[in-house]
């Protein structure tokens, strides 16, 4: 950070004092999206010099002061050097995150605000963290990464989001550890049918039902199949199946418990 402590409370004052002035006499009301460029209308009029880690520090104080409940999250990586190679127009198709985006904005309480933050910077993010699928390499290839939310913070969203979008650009299977209980697995399994695979088979009293639910709703063609359900875990003798997963178009979903056997 280049910014003194005085010079730091001096560009702070004078964003605060923008942001008074025109709610008083716009109703203008703060947001992740319209403060941003407040903040660097108070850069270039204080005519102090600041860096990246300066502008973020600013943002993250205004967020908080203005009680903004969606906030950009922190990234640390072991190459800050890394190529990106996700970028959400060079995808050829979004048939994925677009059936995912409209459920979202159509059928969940997550505001435009959040999804669209979601769609445009969180997830290209994560993506950029990962492997490019359609990259040619020769060997095996091995990446970890950890995500960490707050309670209510929107994970199921994202790892929902992250799915779709590496979809679309190419990854061809997804396996779930979900919690070392089987009402855990079913809970992750029926989001997964919600916002993926729009397809759904589980019980309800005694009874088995199926039938489309979530992003199925829109009756377009299905490009995901789950080995898994809601009624059944991938278990032993499951490896007996004969299928290749050459032999699918779609994307292969697993959504398991966390077990050593499996």
């Amino acid at each position: 950070m280049k910014l003194t402590n005085e010079a730091y409370n001096k560009i702070l004052l004078i964003i605060s004092a923008r942001l008074e002035l025109m709610k008083e006499l716009s109703g203008f009301v703060p947001s992740l999206e319209n403060i941003k460029p407040a903040i660097e209308d108070a850069i270039a009029f204080s005519g102090i010099d600041c860096d990246e880690e300066d502008k973020n520090k600013l943002l993250e104080e205004i967020e908080y002061r203005e009680k903004i409940t969606h906030v950009l999250g922190n990234i640390i990586y072991d190459d800050y050097e890394q190529k990106k190679w996700y970028f959400n127009d060079k995808v050829d198709d979004s048939y994925f995150w677009e059936r995912y985006y409209r459920y979202l904005k159509e059928h969940t309480s997550i505001d435009d605000k959040s999804i669209n933050l979601l769609h445009e910077k969180t997830l290209p993010d994560i993506m950029n963290c990962l492997y490019n699928p359609k990259e040619e390499f020769e060997g095996k290839r091995l990446k970890r990464g950890l995500i960490i939310g707050d309670v209510q913070s929107g994970k199921t969203a994202t790892y929902s989001g992250l799915i779709c979008k590496a979809a679309d650009a190419g990854y061809k299977v997804v396996i779930l550890l979900a919690g070392i209980t089987e009402s855990l697995r079913q809970q992750t399994q029926e989001r997964i049918d919600e916002s993926v695979v729009g397809y759904t088979i589980r019980k309800v009293e005694k009874h088995i039902r199926e039938g489309k639910v979530g992003v199925g709703k829109d009756n377009k063609q299905r490009r995901a199949t789950s080995f898994t359900t809601c009624v059944k875990d991938f278990v032993k003798g499951s490896n007996l199946i004969s299928t290749t997963l050459s032999e699918h178009n779609s994307l292969v979903l697993f959504v398991v418990k966390k077990n050593v056997s499996v």
